[in-house]
């Protein structure tokens, strides 16, 4: 079932972004600090969308890499609390 509805929300998406670029396609001038240039407008739209997601990439990179760290950690603490439990444990079947 939740497959069906991520496939049906991929198409819903896929098909609302070829109706939007069938209907911007006309050329648009694009003025650089250094110069201008032309492109379709469905392109530059798809442009920024990608370059939005790289940068929300790149600002979410340092939290990401903080939490992946703090998981190593907290995996090595729960190792260890592991076999101090066991080794407890063992010593109270001995007495």
């Amino acid at each position: 079932m939740k497959r069906t509805v991520t496939l049906s929300f991929v198409l819903m998406v896929l098909l609302f972004g070829l109706l939007l670029g069938w209907r911007n396609s006309e050329i648009v001038t694009i003025k650089y600090f250094f110069g201008t240039s032309q492109a379709p407008l469905s392109f530059l739209l798809v442009l920024m969308l990608i370059v939005g997601a790289f940068c929300g990439v790149l600002a979410s990179l340092g939290h990401i890499l903080k939490l992946r760290r703090e998981l190593s950690r907290l995996r090595r603490n729960q190792g260890q609390a592991e076999q101090d439990y066991d080794s407890r444990r063992a010593l109270s079947y001995k007495d």
